[in-house]
């Protein structure tokens, strides 16, 4: 039988596979899925080096992992983080606006972009996190730029920015999407945002989800922006207040009809003045489905 921490890291090799994403051993360390206790890094790193259980399991080239039979991941890896890159260089171009506005409180990569594992057709996945009583305001000003210089998801697009969940600082604790305690998608994708801007909210992120350290207890949370000197757009006080109800009436009628059938009927398409989430092709169900199959 194995070990708790051979389970515990198979699984972490395993569930990263399911996006082709070999691991180095620091990152098995990070990614330690579901362990009893919290291993030091040189024990998964011994473990890795010394176990007959997982060398029948695993692969091992350049200082990644994978399952067996799967190390044209590495080079795919590879190609993925040079595809990010570029992107995160863009991004950056357009950080310089959204910083620039008071409602957005923390600004964050997401998905595949925050771990550099991105394809030449991948959106920008953006986590944006607003002042409470200015979501619909927010998303207008954040939103309706991009989308009039085509850098929105559209056939064709290059290096779209996907604005597709939104949450007001009073609503960060994600457990009211989560789907059961074992969301390993949900608590890998908390733990792994990268802040492109952020207002004292970071830390905020993390405290309120805590319970994705249950599932990956050497993940480190979500890391402070580096401070940097952005201006930030003084408005009349009273402004947001005023536009808030009609960019919420306007937004809303506006709504994608799959968006509109599907809103608030499960934790795939939220839409509330709080949050904001329109994932109607939610696969974390699958995700989980998969690493369950894998890990047999």
């Amino acid at each position: 039988m194995p070990t708790d921490l051979e389970q515990s890291i198979f699984r972490a090799v395993a569930f990263f596979s399911v996006f082709e994403y070999p691991l180095t051993g620091f990152e098995v360390w990070k990614w330690l899925a579901g362990p009893q206790v919290a291993y030091r890094l040189e024990e998964v790193l011994f473990c890795l080096a010394k176990s007959p259980w997982l060398a029948d399991r695993l692969e091992t080239q350049d200082g990644f992992f994978v399952r067996r039979g799967q190390l044209s991941m590495i080079l795919t890896r590879h190609a993925r983080f040079l595809d990010a890159t570029r992107k995160f260089k863009r991004l950056r171009r357009a950080c310089r606006y959204l910083a620039f506005l008071p409602m957005v409180k923390m600004l964050a990569v997401c998905n595949t972009m925050a771990w550099m594992n991105t394809k030449p057709e991948s959106d920008i996945d953006l986590f944006v996190v607003v002042k409470p009583g200015r979501m619909w305001t927010a998303r207008a000003f954040v939103v309706l730029p991009f989308a009039l210089l085509g850098r929105r998801p559209k056939i064709g697009a290059v290096d779209p920015l996907c604005f597709s969940f939104f949450a007001s600082t009073d609503a960060v604790d994600l457990r009211v999407v989560r789907l059961g305690k074992e969301d390993w998608y949900l608590a890998q994708w908390v733990r792994s945002l990268v802040p492109m801007a952020d207002r004292n909210q970071a830390a905020n992120v993390t405290r309120l989800n805590d319970w994705a350290a249950g599932l990956f207890p050497n993940s480190y949370g979500v890391a402070p922006a580096r401070p940097r000197r952005v201006k930030t757009w003084k408005g009349h006080p009273d402004l947001g207040r005023l536009l808030e109800p009609v960019f919420r009436r306007l937004q809303k009628s506006r709504l994608p009809a799959e968006i509109q059938s599907l809103a608030n009927k499960d934790s795939r398409v939220i839409v509330s003045d709080q949050m904001l989430k329109f994932h109607p092709n939610d696969r974390r169900a699958e995700f989980s489905a998969k690493l369950e199959m894998l890990t047999r």
